[in-house]
C-alpha cells in the first residue's frame, strides 16, 4: 500500500512546540517545519505507519542525515525530545509521540482500515458469503456496492455540523498566500516538487524575502543595478523549489551596487617603464657595492643578480661603466 500524503496541521509554525524546537536549535521557523514533515515522512516510509514507530536499528546519526539537520546528532535527538517530536524507549527504539493524532497519522489509520475492509470484500466476494460484522466499514453511511471513503473523520465532521453552531474563523490569509504563491513557483520555477514542504515554508516567509524568490525566477524582475551571477548562484535555479527555499539560496540573487570607478586607467609606455626599471636596478647595486659595510659575499650576489636579471639582458654593468668609480670598486677591480 503506497502511503505518500504528508502534511502540517494549520498554525504547526505558530505552535510553542515548534517555537521551542527552532529556538533550541537556532534555525528559522521554516526549517523547523522542514525538519518535522521530513520525520513523518520518514516514519511514514521507513517505520510503522500505524504506530509511529521507527526500526530499532535507526541511529541518532541517521536521523540527522535523513532530517539534513547541520547540528550534531545526539543535541538534535535530545532538543526534539524536548519539544515532544520525538520519543525513545528501551527495546523499542525512537516513535513519534501522539502519532495518531497528526494529519499523516490519521491519514495512514484511514488507508489501513480502507484496505482491511476491501480484502475481506474481495475474499467475500470469492467465497459468495455476507459481509462479516467484525470488519467496520470507513463510512456507516456508505451504500453496500459503493466505494467506501477514505478520510471519515471529514464525513462525520460534515453530518454533526449540521448540529453544531459555526465554530471561530480561521487565522485568515497565511495559507492562502501559501497556495498563491506556490502557483506562481510551479508557472516560474523550472523544478517545483514538494508542494507540502514548500508552503509550509511559504506561509511564514516574509514579504522582502518573497520578492528575492520572484526576482531569481523571473528575470524580468531583475530591476536595479546589474548583478553578476555565477555559474554555481544560476545552477540553484535547477534545484528543488523545496530545497532553494529551504537553503534560502534565493539571497544570492540581491542586487549588490559596484563602485564606481573615477577616470581611465592611465596609459602605461612600455619604454618609459624599462628605462625606470633599469635605473633602479642600477641604483641599488651601485649603492650597494659603495657601502663599506657590506660584505664581500653580498657585493657577489648584488652582481649576479644584476647580470641574471632579464631587464639588463646585453647592457653593460654600472661598476664597470661608472666614471669615477668609490674606493670599495677599485679595490675590487684590483683584486
Amino acid at each position: 500500500m503506497a502511503l505518500n500524503f504528508v502534511a502540517a496541521e494549520d498554525g504547526l509554525e505558530d505552535g510553542p512546540k515548534l517555537l521551542a524546537l527552532a529556538r533550541e536549535l537556532k534555525v528559522s521557523r521554516a526549517e523547523a517545519v522542514f525538519y518535522v514533515l521530513r520525520l513523518r515522512r520518514l516514519v511514514l516510509h521507513e517505520g510503522n505507519h500505524l504506530t509511529g514507530a521507527l526500526a530499532k536499528n535507526y541511529t541518532a546519526a541517521d536521523l540527522a542525515a535523513f532530517l539534513e539537520c547541520r547540528c550534531k546528532p545526539s543535541r538534535l535527538v535530545e532538543v526534539l525530545k524536548r519539544a515532544c517530536f520525538l520519543g525513545w524507549r528501551k527495546g523499542r527504539g525512537f516513535f513519534y509521540p501522539d502519532w495518531k493524532h497528526t494529519i499523516t497519522g490519521q491519514y495512514a489509520h484511514e488507508r489501513e482500515s480502507d484496505r482491511l475492509w476491501h480484502a475481506q470484500k474481495r475474499k467475500e466476494n470469492r467465497d459468495g458469503r455476507q459481509t462479516s460484522p467484525d470488519v467496520a466499514r470507513p463510512s456507516d453511511d456508505a451504500s453496500a456496492d459503493s466505494r467506501p471513503t477514505s478520510n471519515r473523520i471529514l464525513e462525520e465532521g460534515r453530518k454533526e455540523g449540521e448540529n453544531r453552531p459555526p465554530g471561530p474563523p480561521r487565522p485568515g490569509g497565511a495559507s492562502e498566500r501559501a497556495s498563491a504563491r506556490w502557483e506562481w513557483l510551479a508557472e516560474h520555477a523550472p523544478s517545483p516538487q514538494n508542494r507540502s514542504v514548500c508552503e509550509a515554508i511559504l506561509r511564514v516567509m516574509p514579504d522582502e524575502e518573497w520578492a528575492l524568490v520572484q526576482r531569481a525566477y523571473d528575470a524580468t524582475l531583475r530591476t536595479g543595478p546589474p548583478i553578476a551571477l555565477s555559474r554555481k548562484t544560476l545552477a540553484t535555479l535547477d534545484w528543488g523549489t523545496d530545497r532553494f527555499l529551504r537553503q534560502q539560496a534565493y539571497f544570492r540573487f540581491r542586487a549588490r551596487s559596484k563602485p564606481a570607478k573615477n577616470g581611465q586607467p592611465k596609459p602605461i609606455d612600455a619604454a618609459a617603464d624599462l628605462l625606470a626599471r633599469q635605473q633602479a636596478s642600477d641604483r641599488y647595486v651601485t649603492e650597494l657595492l659603495a657601502d663599506p659595510a657590506a660584505s664581500a659575499a653580498q657585493r657577489e650576489t648584488a652582481r649576479r643578480a644584476w647580470l641574471a636579471s632579464p631587464v639588463n639582458g646585453g647592457r653593460q654593468p654600472p661598476w664597470e661603466t661608472s666614471p669615477d668609480p668609490p674606493p670599495v670598486l677599485e679595490e675590487l677591480s684590483a683584486n
